[in-house]
């Protein structure tokens, strides 16, 4: 069997708040009223979603590594699908990160959570300029 880690589902954009939203939110660590209903307002779901202004680009991996599939899932014939919600700054960087769908194996789990928090991401742009955004990414190890 050949192990291989499929390249990941294209993203689907679930919130990206204008750039002043998402200093401010940084910053502060809160929004305003305001500003959360502006966010609201932004927030898109699916892939055939895209903002009115329709100059919103997504965040997307930087390099074309993916997670290592781990020698000991191959040899348990561990297979499965990971999806991860991440949250990244305008800068690409992945601030945090949830688990959405394990594998329900913990090594697949973990080398998908331990990729992300190495890798850097071109980050989501809006009208150009680089916007925070929070993104579902899906990570598939299948061996054949």
């Amino acid at each position: 069997m050949e192990p291989t880690v499929e390249e990941p589902v294209e993203p689907f954009l679930e919130k990206a708040p204008p750039l002043a939203e998402a200093l401010s939110a940084t910053e502060s660590g809160s929004q305003s009223a305001e500003q959360a209903s502006a966010a609201e307002d932004a927030a898109q779901v699916g892939d055939a979603a895209q903002p009115a202004d329709g100059d919103f680009l997504q965040a997307r991996i930087m390099s074309d590594q993916k997670p290592k599939y781990p020698r000991r899932a191959i040899a348990r014939d561990q297979q499965g699908q990971v999806k991860l919600r991440l949250f990244l700054n305008a800068r690409g960087e992945v601030e945090r990160y949830e688990v959405i769908e394990s594998s329900g194996y913990k090594l697949l789990d973990r080398a998908v959570q331990n990729f992300v928090q190495q890798e850097r991401f071109v980050p989501a742009t809006r009208n150009g300029l680089a916007v925070a955004s929070t993104q579902t990414f899906s990570f598939t190890f299948r061996l054949q």
